[in-house]
């Protein structure tokens, strides 16, 4: 508009699509959040916006300092319910161990019983049981964190839900 009033009218410049809602997932809790023992059955839940069904994944963490090296860093993949556990240098993922069949995975830092893991769903929400034993040399105070993927990839960023001493 001039201040004498011509205008240039209304002219297409570019367009917009709008996508449909995706989930949002976040990490919700670690159950015990602190602690301490040789061994544990830990649940981790993790939410998701548009529902359970579009978590992809799951990563758990559990180390001195947030690294994949040297720690008891696993994760689980719903849609072939299984586990998987990185080695020791943090490099690549071991596995996998179907959840709910007998077996384990084991590095130096820790060994996963899949046979005795658990995956509930309600909602928004899925609950992740693994009972972990840590090995001998990984004793001292660890930080436990949690990540959560959507099938569309997005994904909560590792947030620190707990803490647990390795006796």
């Amino acid at each position: 508009n001039t201040v004498g009033g011509a205008n240039s009218g209304y002219t297409q410049r570019g367009t917009w699509t709008v996508l449909a809602l995706v989930g949002v997932p976040s990490t919700v809790s670690v159950t015990p959040s602190s602690g301490s023992g040789s061994s544990g059955s830990f649940q981790f839940v993790a939410s998701d916006t548009a529902g359970y069904a579009d978590l992809s994944a799951m990563e758990v963490v559990i180390a001195g300092s947030f690294s994949g090296a040297g720690a008891c860093y696993l994760r689980y993949e719903q849609a072939a319910n299984r586990l998987y556990l990185v080695n020791d240098a943090g490099t690549q993922f071991t596995g996998p161990a179907a959840v709910g069949v007998a077996g384990t995975l084991s590095n130096s830092q820790c060994t996963l019983n899949a046979g005795t893991t658990t995956v509930a769903v309600n909602g928004n929400t899925l609950t992740l049981t693994v009972p972990i034993t840590f090995a001998g040399g990984f004793a001292g105070a660890k930080n436990v964190y949690v990540w959560a993927n959507t099938v569309g990839g997005a994904n909560s960023g590792y947030t620190q839900r707990g803490t647990w001493t390795v006796n």
